[in-house]
């Protein structure tokens, strides 16, 4: 959760969500076509999660950021 924070800092919040949302959407497709218990299936679902929370923690701080007093 922290790193979607830092790496919004360093690169821009837009990009780095557009950037994760991108990779988020990219993984479903791989984890439909695999089989449930191979590698590639738990690799490419760590980082679907991962993703994930970078997507749900930066959409909090663009909401957060947007209706700030």
């Amino acid at each position: 959760m922290l790193v979607a924070g830092v790496l919004g800092d360093l690169f821009g919040r837009r990009r780095v969500l557009l950037l994760c949302l991108f990779a988020f959407i990219a993984c479903v497709p791989i984890l439909v076509f695999n089989f449930p218990l191979s590698p590639l299936f738990f690799i490419t679902f760590t980082l679907c999660a991962l993703f994930g929370v970078m997507v749900r923690t930066l959409a909090l701080t663009f909401v957060i950021l947007r209706f700030e007093g």
